[in-house]
């Protein structure tokens, strides 16, 4: 049986874990505002992860605009940024078109430069030209059937996850 010492002579680090103790914990509630924490608002430690982290940095800087080997005979693919929640990649179109997509993945769109076509499967098309943007919802079929070769097609396309 433990032997029962009184609060006022206990040792100060006996006081404080019986405080605590007794106070329990606020979880993820700031005890002051008795708020939960906004996972939206801006939080200083979770940016300083990004400039803590070296690979980010090692990312190539380039020119988008930059084209080599015009004529292309297949779509160029470059992957500007590839993580687990996002990938980023400049691709450029001369002329090609592409079979049905059907992603795992939701994809912003960004035409940059030059003219295309997209089909969805429901039969509607959506003309582009440099400067539309949209948006692919994750498994909506569509196909490119049409990219313009003079200027060549150059889109940003961000793919990312739900």
């Amino acid at each position: 049986m433990a032997k029962m010492i009184p609060y006022n002579k206990m040792q100060k680090k006996k006081q404080r874990e019986l405080a605590a103790k007794k106070r329990g914990s606020w979880g993820d509630i700031n005890p002051v505002t008795r708020k939960t924490v906004n996972p939206k608002a801006y939080n200083r430690k979770k940016a300083g992860q990004w400039r803590d982290n070296q690979s980010f940095y090692d990312l190539p800087f380039d020119n988008i605009f930059n084209l080599s080997d015009i004529p292309l005979s297949e779509e160029l693919v470059t992957v500007l940024l590839d993580s687990s929640d996002i990938r980023i990649e400049r691709i450029v179109s001369t002329g090609q078109t592409s079979d049905w997509y059907d992603q795992n993945e939701n994809e912003f769109v960004l035409l940059l430069q030059g003219e295309a076509e997209i089909t969805w499967a429901d039969g509607a098309t959506t003309k582009l030209s440099a400067g539309d943007t949209f948006i692919i919802p994750e498994h909506k079929r569509h196909m490119v059937s049409y990219t313009s070769t003079e200027p060549p097609c150059i889109w940003l396309c961000v793919f990312w996850r739900v």
